[in-house]
């Protein structure tokens, strides 16, 4: 149905996330985890730098681009 928030979409990991990549999209420094200021999983961080920076490019949302 349209409209209705993908499972996951409204908590836990996903809120997590986006601040991370709302925090390198905004300038901050991508080579720390935005919320406790140390060295990031690598996982993560290259997730976070792809989707900051395809957000820059297309002008595309954060969410859309992670869903």
């Amino acid at each position: 149905m349209e409209g209705k928030i993908p499972v996951g979409g409204n908590g836990g990991d996903t809120i997590i996330h986006m601040a991370m990549i709302r925090g390198i999209y905004l300038g901050r420094n991508p080579f720390l985890d935005q919320h406790y200021n140390v060295p990031p999983n690598w996982y993560p961080f290259l997730y976070h730098a792809l989707i900051a920076l395809l957000a820059r490019i297309t002008h595309l949302s954060i969410w859309n681009l992670m869903i």
